[in-house]
């Protein structure tokens, strides 16, 4: 999803991350795609189609600014975005190494430069790690996949995900110093209402998928009628950036399908780093829909293309749209990769508040 709004508003936002994530537009509207290729690498998502692969996905967003869908390039480049970061753990079970290596590759035809490519550390052992992001917090859960995760947050010695993505596109060329990562309480994660902002699009845009069933007729509760997206979401702003007359970056960080919004807000590690790369965090955040689906599913038969024709599109794992489960009978299976995409909307108003003046 990261990587999504970052293509659609490629003029305006100067660099991504991708912990743990699948490529972007991989899916191509369609569920079976999303597991099948962009999580557990089968089809065309494989080694020897990796070039291939990310030459698809750039033709793609090419159609896409042609339509006015994203923002327009400037020389064949993206005006603003110019800085990229990609984790892929090799051991990573649930989005396989061949996953990110598309999405480092498509990043770098996109942007027209190499994104800071790291599939972790043998001496922190985190080029064995399971789902998820890594922070160097004790406390998290362990670095090789169990099973039993909860927060997806993982401990893997030294290893920091979000200090080496910051490095990535705020470090303007400085060596990485672990010294520089700072404690940050939890009560000064402060938690926001989306729902304004929700409430902005929501009169706006009428058209999303169903998530459930009234007697035999598909029908859209409350949540889905916010876009499945949470009533609050939090906000962590440095000590650096609180004066009125600081000027401070704004990053956008989104938890991961099963993520606690909050629990992501405060151990994912990018607090630690505000103030030095004085950056307000900001953490939009998704609600399930209900008891999440804890299978690993790469380990579970392929996903028949039928999926796609069901007429309920539920989202119990609490996933961002990086698929496309709202735009069903949109009449625009692609909808969810443009500036148009309902929670792009949501998180383009969030932006636009935390930055006014």
């Amino acid at each position: 999803m990261a990587v999504q709004y970052a293509v659609a508003h490629s003029g305006s936002i100067s660099g991504v991350g991708s912990i743990a994530g699948p490529a972007w537009g991989c899916a191509q509207g369609s569920l079976a795609n999303a597991v099948n290729q962009c999580m557990c690498g089968r089809s065309h998502f494989d080694v020897p189609g990796i070039q291939q692969a990310a030459a698809f996905l750039k033709a793609k967003a090419g159609d896409l600014e042609h339509l006015g869908a994203i923002d327009p390039f400037a020389s064949g480049k993206p005006r603003a975005l110019t800085h990229s970061y990609v984790f892929q753990s090799p051991a990573d079970p649930t989005v396989v190494m061949q996953s990110g290596q598309v999405s480092a590759r498509f990043l770098k035809e996109f942007i027209g430069s190499d994104p800071v490519l790291d599939t972790g550390d043998s001496a922190e052992s985190s080029d064995g790690a399971g789902h998820g992001i890594i922070a160097p917090d004790p406390g998290n859960e362990s670095c090789a996949a169990t099973g039993q995760e909860r927060t997806f947050v993982r401990y893997c010695g030294n290893e920091d995900n979000a200090g080496k993505l910051f490095h990535a596109l705020y470090g303007n060329g400085r060596a990485f110093d672990p010294s520089r990562r700072m404690s940050v309480p939890d009560n000064e994660v402060w938690r926001f209402s989306q729902q304004p902002h929700i409430s902005n699009v929501r009169s706006e845009i009428h058209i999303i998928a169903a998530d459930s069933w009234f007697f035999f007729f598909p029908w859209k509760t409350e949540r889905r009628k916010n876009f499945d997206m949470a009533d609050d979401g939090y906000l962590y702003v440095p000590p650096s950036c609180r004066p009125s007359t600081s000027h401070c970056r704004v990053h956008v960080a989104l938890h991961g399908c099963r993520q606690n919004a909050e629990q992501f807000a405060r151990r994912a590690g990018y607090n630690n780093w505000a103030d030095y790369y004085n950056v307000i965090v900001v953490y939009p955040a998704i609600e399930p829909s209900g008891k999440p689906f804890e299978a690993e599913v790469c380990s579970l038969s392929a996903v028949p293309s039928t999926a796609d024709d069901l007429m309920t599109k539920e989202n119990r794992n609490g996933c961002w749209d990086w698929w496309g489960y709202l735009d069903i009978a949109t009449g625009w299976p692609n909808r969810y990769l443009t500036q148009q995409a309902p929670q792009m909307r949501v998180i383009e108003n969030i932006i636009r508040a935390v930055t006014a003046r």
